[in-house]
C-alpha cells in the first residue's frame, strides 16, 4: 500500500510531557464520540468471542471508550470493563477518566508496548486512531502478537484524504485549542504560558492533529481475531 509516514510530535520520546499531554487531552476530546459507529463492530466481536473486556493500546488521552463501553453495556446486556494503556501513560487523564466511567474503565500505570503486550491483560485488543503511528513492520509485529497469544483485536481510523480537509484540518485545530484548552485537561501554569502566550502547544497539536489526517492514509476497520495482513495506515 503506497503510504506516506510523517513524524509525531507526541511519539518522540524526548517530547516534553507537558506538550505530549496537551496533544493527547485535546484529540481525546475530539475523538470522544467520534467512534460511536463501531460499538456495532465491537459487539459483535464480543458476541464472538466472549470476551466483556478491552484493553485499548496507545490511549493517549483516554480515547472514545469513556463513550463507549456504556453503549457496548447495553447492547449486551452485561457489564463491560477497558483498561487503558500507553508506551507514555497520561496518569492524570486516565484517573480521571477512570473516576468518570464510575469504575468501568481502569489503567495500567506502567509503559505498555503494543508489540508485546503482557498477557495479563485480558481482552479485546483495541486502537483508536493509533494504527498509524507504527510503521509497516511495527504494526505487523504488533498484529502478531495478538495472534500469538490468541488474543482478538480491532483498530479504527477516521482518516479521509481529500485536499479540503488537509488544508482545513491544521488551521480548525489550531485555533480549537485556544478555545477549548480551559475545558479539556487540567490547566496548569505550563499549559497557560505555552497556549496563550508563546502558542507552541497549539502548533504541536495542530501538526499531529493533521498528520491523524494525512493524506496517504487509508480508513480501516479491523474486528475479532488478529490478521497479520494489514498493515498500518499512516
Amino acid at each position: 500500500m503506497a503510504r506516506m509516514h510523517l513524524f509525531e510530535w507526541e511519539d518522540q520520546q524526548w517530547f516534553p510531557t507537558l506538550f505530549r499531554n496537551f496533544i493527547t487531552d485535546h484529540l481525546a476530546h475530539f475523538v470522544s464520540r467520534l467512534f460511536i459507529p463501531a460499538v456495532p463492530k465491537l459487539v459483535e466481536v464480543m458476541q464472538r468471542t466472549g470476551h466483556i473486556s478491552f484493553v485499548d493500546l496507545c490511549s493517549g488521552g483516554g480515547g472514545p471508550l469513556l463513550a463507549l463501553v456504556p453503549l457496548c453495556q447495553k447492547a449486551l446486556g452485561k457489564p463491560v470493563t477497558a483498561t487503558l494503556t500507553d508506551l507514555y501513560p497520561n496518569l492524570k487523564t486516565f484517573s480521571k477518566t477512570k473516576s468518570l466511567s464510575d469504575g468501568a474503565i481502569n489503567y495500567r500505570t506502567e509503559s505498555t508496548n503494543a508489540m508485546d503486550c503482557p498477557e495479563s491483560l485480558k481482552g479485546i485488543r483495541t486502537l483508536f486512531t493509533a494504527l498509524h503511528h507504527f510503521h509497516p513492520e511495527d504494526a505487523k509485529k504488533m498484529l502478531a502478537d495478538a495472534a500469538n497469544k490468541s488474543v482478538p483485536i480491532a483498530a479504527f481510523e477516521s482518516q479521509e484524504r481529500s485536499m479540503g480537509k488537509i488544508i482545513a484540518v491544521p488551521i480548525v485545530l489550531f485555533l480549537s485549542a485556544f478555545l477549548l484548552t480551559p475545558f479539556v485537561g487540567r490547566m496548569t501554569v505550563g499549559r497557560f504560558l505555552f497556549t496563550y502566550l508563546i502558542p507552541l502547544a497549539p502548533l504541536f497539536y495542530a501538526w499531529d492533529g493533521a498528520i491523524h489526517r494525512e493524506p496517504d492514509a487509508e480508513r480501516i476497520s479491523v474486528g475479532g481475531r488478529p490478521d497479520p495482513r494489514h498493515r498500518s495506515s499512516g
